[in-house]
């Protein structure tokens, strides 16, 4: 059985020529290192980038078109700002439930 670093491994190889203007499918990352995803999300896979980046201190970003490696200030800085987006939106939504229930009950 592979363990968690080789997987890791396998998906920082998988990504090495990715870039912003040509990010790879999760699917196709999930295919290529011979994970088998049973969701089509893939979330096993997507975790184990998250742990690729800590474990190997390699930044990936991610859009709707798939995930990327980051290669300079200028894209970790768009990156971080649809994460702080995405964060905001977030927070707003929270707010507006929590006060839609309490003004309801």
């Amino acid at each position: 059985m592979r363990s968690s670093y080789e997987w890791e491994q396998d998906i920082i190889d998988c990504l090495s020529n990715s870039s912003y203007e040509n990010p790879m499918p999760v699917k196709d990352i999930s295919e290529i290192i011979g994970m088998n995803e049973s969701h089509p999300s893939c979330p096993r896979t997507r975790e184990l980038i998250l742990k690729a980046m800590v474990d190997f201190d390699v930044a990936y970003g991610a859009n709707n078109k798939g995930y990327y490696k980051i290669r300079n200030k200028h894209e970790m800085q768009r990156y971080m700002n649809l994460l702080l987006d995405k964060q905001i939106a977030i927070s707003k939504r929270i707010e507006i439930v929590y006060n839609a229930f309490n003004r309801a009950n």
